[in-house]
């Protein structure tokens, strides 16, 4: 399963590392991840581009995102380069075109076919969630994990990650990575 990582960080490699299953690989070479959380990764991968930089900004990216996005979508910025409002009204707007795909789905089937939407969601739970950077599977800083690849956050751990990511300062680079486990 593939699913969206968010690294807070200087350096995402650095961070990733001590989190990467070994249990295939030679246990001699001394690594033991503190949380198992992918057994392979690409920085960008299938969410190429996932940041849009305001005008004028740089930020990373990789050579298939350079290849594939328009030259203002990253995988790699500082916070303040970042278009935040921007990246929430596109979150929100995709968002609402799933719920709506969703909904032309019969109910039996959906969960099988929309399994981010859960059961008896309303429409506003399920867009509040979906528009927030909440979104990622994890979320990785220094210091902390915030692991939600096999359940949705709560609501305060939605808030909680909100404010993480506005109280960071505007160098903290971010990263988005697609992760494999």
């Amino acid at each position: 399963m593939h699913y969206a990582v968010l690294v807070i960080g200087p350096d995402p490699d650095e961070l990733l590392e001590a989190h990467r299953d070994t249990s295939g690989m030679d246990q001699e070479e001394g690594i033991c991840p503190k949380e198992p959380l992918f057994d392979w990764r690409s920085i960008g991968g299938r969410w190429c581009g996932f940041f849009r930089l305001k005008p004028g900004r740089t930020g990373w990216a990789n050579d298939h995102t350079k290849k594939t996005c328009p030259p203002d979508h990253v995988d790699s910025a500082l916070k303040e380069d970042i278009d935040w409002d921007h990246m929430r009204q596109h979150l929100r707007e995709m968002a609402e075109a799933s719920w709506q795909r969703a909904m032309a789905i019969a109910p039996g089937q959906r969960s099988l076919l929309c399994p981010s939407i859960l059961p008896n969601e309303r429409k506003e739970d399920y867009i509040a969630h979906a528009s927030s950077m909440s979104f990622f599977c994890a979320i990785l800083t220094s210091d902390k994990l915030y692991n939600f690849c096999d359940r949705r956050p709560t609501p305060d751990e939605q808030a909680e990650v909100e404010a993480l990511i506005e109280s960071l300062p505007g160098d903290a680079l971010l990263t988005v990575v697609d992760c494999h486990y």
